[in-house]
């Protein structure tokens, strides 16, 4: 049964800043309306009506009531109600009032405290910024002095697109911002927000609602304390946008509400208590979900691109559909959930009795489906834990919430199942095979539905359907057990179907609603907005940022890992050159488990900060890695992107590129602070290479980064950091081109490779002089450098090989010879000093670069 009076939180909570915006757009309100309303909504202090904007969001209500869903507007009352749940969280009277007022204020976080009145400043709201929270992290404790003037990088105020999401060096740029900005802002939204979807199912309309308002408000600052040119970060912390803030506050609004009126304690004294444990923070974490994806059997190859196409995708429906149930049992809605990414999500629920024991059937009921289906190959950890909204407040309140939650993370990976209900073998796992042979792409589980000219089970099909769907689809439809005919036959959890289709089908009404539980745009954000030629409207749905990139041909069909790997092949005045090859790419960022308990200044550890790293990190490989790809690097294959990872497949040269970008824009993307820093690694293989042995072979590669130093790269198996990976860079175009100039020839490159070795053994033998000298002793090290005397002869090896194998003709005389000569001596002589076994990065490529195609094996 339908909650209204939550869902009129949740829209007011949503709601009850967006006079923010308009307050900053100078939007003008009538005179006679605002001494209608001052006294009723603004508080009065030192001898004027403060916090103005509030007017501004009643006035929005009233204006745009017309487009909300009836449960918001049937009568006037309904209106009112939703007016003053909106309008008075700063003069709140009724208990639904005071619970959006203390929402509001646990949202903001212990920087609210002693700031209820405002404070004047000598900057306007509408000229300030969002400031980047990527700036103001360390992990040395070495934060930048604590004024708005240390700092340098801002968002550029303006819709959420990929190019928006970088932060602008204000040295450098001017910032966009200010009174017209914010207008085109309003005319934009208010467009937008006349055409949301589904006014007929309040709980669809709110999830559109949502994903308009992260698209418009996500580089709108939330702050209501304007800054000064000497105001402290205590005062100004414009680092949370106005929709985390809103986004937020919806989500404590709701799990107080729910509290409050199950307990029966909906009352001012009660609502305001901060010491009980009011809270419940649920986290819910996919184990096992590499082996998920990467999982083999016989025909897994042929079918390698969109299998995994369609496992990666599965793994984010089956967390997204996991979170689900836990908010069925808890009787929640969507907006309970604080982030979903990567196969991990938190939930912040009310502290009522009987929840644990829910959550614990609800694990079961996950668990019993995943084992019956994967066999252990998967699970979800469920962990919880109780918070008092008095944590909101205490600076420690954030990091030791995140000490719980670790701890229990940990214990919980060392029992993914419980062995008593899942031990041993399904029952009816033989009687399932019975007359069945093993399905020809998992293996595991029993052949029973045909795909093509070979048997599959009903899983592995469900996936390759959703991989072929997934690159001509751009709609996520989810579905109760009673909708008969969705693309997915599979029955997830017993409860959920799920199906694509077209954004057009939605905005046209072909897609009944009667059994749809959530509907997601999961376009890429080429598009940012949905255009759909009906009477010049602009249509906007609920955003979800799960779907991949995929490469394709000229006729808009994905192109298998056999084609992408043709692709590395370069022709050149009618031949081909270069290695049939793909290219496996790992990355993830480093140290991010100290970054979120650590890397905040201590007095600004606010729940807040917390979502913020989290959704922007995220938007980064979600939302603007896919957009990258399709951009600039159409033959990269994105497997699986989101969180703080990704992995990708493309032509083996490509990859590298792609990596080298990655890189550099993360770099940008978190304002080139050291603190932020990512790993790779990397894998050069044939497409036939069964895809565990690629993730095994590419995850050792990423392993040896991390051990080696992090913030770098692994190639051929040699590590570099980033900065040597760019110099290398330059030392392979510079190679290339005596190459292609002929002054280099392949012998010379082979030879090369034949005094690379010499260095490696030279430079590894110095490396061990002290410890080998301090275990075995002098004469060990002296008798090690004895036997391996020729490796260090590998300068003259050098000047030999290069004197002789540079060319003698093209040249306009002897001393010109000889001057090339010298420079290419030099060259080579100070990259093999400095980089060793990274020299074979440059060189590699080029070797494999330059081949005869006609050489490689077919």
């Amino acid at each position: 049964m339908e909650d209204k009076i939550l869902y009129k939180i949740i829209l007011a909570s949503l709601l009850h800043d967006i006079g923010k915006v308009y307050e900053r757009a100078d939007i003008a309100l009538d005179d006679t309306f605002i001494s209608q309303n001052q006294e009723l909504y603004q508080p009065f202090q030192q001898g004027y009506y403060s916090h103005k904007h509030v007017l501004y969001t009643v006035h929005f209500i009233e204006k745009f009531n017309d487009y909300l869903p009836d449960i918001f507007q049937k009568s006037r009352e309904d209106l009112n109600f939703l007016i003053n749940l909106a309008g008075k969280h700063h003069k709140p009277e009724s208990p639904e009032e005071i619970i959006i007022h203390v929402a509001d204020c646990l949202s903001s976080g212990f920087e609210r405290r002693g700031y209820e009145k405002e404070i004047k400043a000598e900057k306007s709201a509408k000229e300030v910024p969002l400031m980047v929270i990527f700036e103001d992290i360390s992990l040395t404790h070495n934060w930048k002095e604590a004024l708005p003037e240390s700092l340098k990088y801002y968002y550029n105020l303006g819709p959420l697109s990929p190019e928006a999401i970088f932060p602008i060096n204000s040295e450098e740029k001017k910032i966009k911002v200010g009174r017209n900005v914010y207008r085109d802002l309003v005319s934009s939204f208010e467009e937008s927000f006349k055409n949301l979807l589904h006014k007929e199912s309040p709980l669809l309309w709110l999830n559109h609602l949502n994903s308009l308002l992260m698209h418009y408000l996500s580089f709108v600052p939330s702050a209501t304390v304007e800054r000064g040119e000497k105001t402290k970060f205590k005062k100004i912390l414009s680092d949370v946008s106005l929709y985390d803030h809103l986004y937020f506050t919806s989500t404590i609004a709701s799990a107080l509400y729910i509290y409050h009126k199950e307990t029966k304690t909906l009352d001012k004294i009660s609502i305001e208590d901060h010491n009980r444990e009011k809270f419940l923070f649920i986290e819910g974490n996919f184990y096992g979900i590499q082996n998920f994806i990467f999982a083999t059997g016989g025909e897994t190859n042929k079918n390698a691109a969109k299998l995994l196409r369609g496992r990666s995708f599965m793994v984010s429906i089956l967390s997204e559909l996991a979170c689900e149930l836990i908010l069925e049992k808890l009787k929640l809605t969507r907006f309970s959930v604080l982030f979903n990414t990567a196969g991990k999500f938190l939930i912040l629920a009310p502290n009522l009795d009987g929840y644990i024991d829910k959550l614990r059937e609800a694990e079961d009921e996950i668990n019993k489906w995943l084992y019956e289906h994967f066999y252990g190959e998967t699970s979800i950890g469920i962990i919880y834990t109780t918070s008092k909204p008095i944590e909101f407040l205490e600076n420690t309140g954030y990091e030791n919430l995140l000490k719980r939650l670790g701890r229990q993370s940990e214990e919980k990976k060392y029992q993914k199942f419980d062995l008593y209900k899942f031990g041993g073998y399904p029952e009816d796992y033989f009687v399932k095979f019975s007359g069945a042979s093993p399905c020809k792409l998992c293996g595991k589980r029993p052949a029973t539905k045909k795909l093509k000219d070979f048997e599959v089970c009903e899983i592995c099909l469900d996936q390759v359907n959703l991989g072929e769907k997934l690159v001509k689809r751009d709609l996520l439809v989810v579905y109760n057990k009673n909708e008969p005919n969705t693309l997915s036959k599979v029955l997830y959890f017993d409860r959920y179907r799920i199906s694509l289709s077209l954004i057009e089908d939605v905005v046209f009404k072909k897609i009944p609603i009667k059994n749809v539980i959530v509907i997601w745009d999961i376009s890429l954000p080429i598009n940012k907005t949905v255009n759909i030629n009906r009477d010049n409207s602009r249509f906007f749905l609920a955003r979800k940022f799960i779907n991949a990139y995929v490469p394709r041909d000229e006729d808009s069909k994905p192109l298998t890992f056999e084609e992408l790997s043709n692709k590395a092949i370069k022709k050149k005045e009618d031949k081909a050159y270069g290695i049939k090859a793909l290219g496996i790419l790992k990355m993830d960022v480093d140290n991010l488990g100290t970054i979120f308990a650590k890397g905040i200044r201590p007095e600004k550890r606010t729940f807040s900060r917390y979502l913020v790293l989290s959704r922007y990190l995220d938007l980064f490989f979600s939302y603007y890695l896919p957009y990258l790809c399709a951009q600039k690097y159409p033959s990269v294959y994105n497997v699986f992107t989101g969180g703080d990872d990704l992995f990708m497949v493309g032509p083996w040269n490509v990859i590298l590129e792609f990596a080298e970008e990655v890189s550099k824009k993360f770099r940008e993307y978190t304002c080139k602070n050291p603190a932020f820093t990512i790993s790779a690694g990397y894998l050069l293989t044939k497409p036939i290479l069964p895809i565990q042995e690629m993730t095994e072979c590419v995850e050792n590669s990423l392993k040896r980064t991390k051990e080696r130093g992090k913030n770098g790269i692994t190639v051929f198996g040699v590590y570099v950091n980033w900065r040597e990976f760019y110099e290398l860079k330059e030392i392979k175009k510079q190679m290339k081109d005596w190459y292609e100039k002929e002054i280099l020839n392949r012998a010379h490159l082979y030879k090369l490779n034949y005094i690379l070795n010499m260095v490696e053994t030279s430079q590894k033998l110095m490396e061990e002089q002290e410890n080998l000298m301090k275990k075995q002793g002098e004469n060990a090290f002296f008798d090690k450098i004895y036997k391996n005397l020729k490796t260090f002869t590998w300068p003259s090896k050098l000047y030999y090989f290069t004197v002789r194998n540079i060319a003698k003709t093209g040249f306009k005389n002897r001393e010109e010879r000889i001057k090339k000569v010298e420079d290419i001596l030099v060259t080579l002589k100070k990259a093999l000093d400095k980089h060793g076994g990274g020299f074979r990065i440059p060189l590699w490529q080029i070797i494999y670069e330059t081949r005869r195609a006609s050489h490689e094996e077919n």
